[in-house]
C-alpha cells in the first residue's frame, strides 16, 4: 500500500498530536518531565514488530489493548522490564529500584497506566476521524513473539501480513525511563482512517 504525501501528513499529524497530548497528561500525572524522543511511521511485516521494538533486551514487557469497532487494531506500551518496574515505583511513590519483579501489588497500577495512556490515542481516533470504537482491557506479556499471536492479524506464520506501525519513543527525563507507545493497523484499516479523514477534511 503506497500512501500519497498528503495521506502521510494526515496520519503523521494525528500521531504527533496524540503523542503530545499523551505526554503532557503523563507529565502532570507523575509530576516529572517527560520528553518525546521520536514519532515515526513505517509499514512492516507483523512478525518483525518485536524486533523493531526490542532488538537486544531479553526482559521486555508489552501491555496491549485491542481496538474494535469501525477500526480494528492494536495499541501497546512496550519497554524493558527494568523500566516498567521504575514506572511502577513512580506511580506507587516508591524509591526507584524498590520493585524487583511484577507482582499483585504493582501490576494493577501498570495496567491502569497503560489504559489511561492508550485511551488518549483512542480518543484522538474518535475526535479527529469520527471513528466509533470500543476496546478491550489491557493485557500484559513478557514475550513479544507470543503476544503478536494474540493480536488477531490472521495466520502470521503462514502468510506475510503487513501492518502500519506508528511508534512513539518517550522518556521520563530525570529517572531515565524509556518506553514506546505503538499503534498497529493493517492496510485496510489505514484506508478506512483516510476515508474518514476525507469526509471530515477535504484532502486535495
Amino acid at each position: 500500500m503506497k500512501l500519497s504525501p498528503i495521506e502521510k501528513k494526515v496520519l503523521s499529524d494525528f500521531w504527533i498530536l496524540s503523542t503530545k497530548n499523551t505526554v503532557e497528561a503523563l507529565s502532570q500525572m507523575i509530576r516529572k518531565e517527560v520528553n518525546i524522543l521520536s514519532c515515526s511511521m513505517k509499514r512492516i511485516w507483523v512478525n518483525r514488530v518485536p524486533r523493531f521494538l526490542n532488538p537486544k533486551e531479553i526482559s521486555f514487557t508489552l501491555i496491549y489493548t485491542k481496538i474494535l469497532g469501525s477500526l480494528n487494531g492494536i495499541i501497546l506500551l512496550a519497554s524493558s522490564l527494568k523500566d516498567v518496574l521504575k514506572l511502577a515505583d513512580l506511580l506507587l511513590h516508591k524509591k526507584i529500584g524498590y520493585y524487583k519483579a511484577l507482582s499483585d501489588e504493582n501490576l494493577p497500577v501498570l495496567l491502569e497506566l497503560a489504559n489511561i495512556l492508550q485511551g488518549y490515542y483512542i480518543s484522538s481516533l474518535v475526535k479527529l476521524f469520527g471513528a466509533e470504537l470500543k476496546w478491550t482491557s489491557p493485557s500484559i506479556s513478557v514475550n513479544a513473539y507470543r503476544a503478536i499471536e494474540e493480536f488477531d492479524f490472521g495466520p502470521i506464520y503462514i502468510q506475510k501480513i503487513y501492518v502500519h506501525m506508528f511508534n512513539a519513543k518517550i522518556k521520563v527525563k530525570k529517572e531515565r525511563i524509556k518506553f514506546q507507545i505503538v499503534l498497529l493497523f493493517k492496510d485496510e484499516e489505514i484506508k478506512k482512517i483516510l476515508e474518514m479523514a476525507e469526509k471530515r477534511v477535504r484532502i486535495v
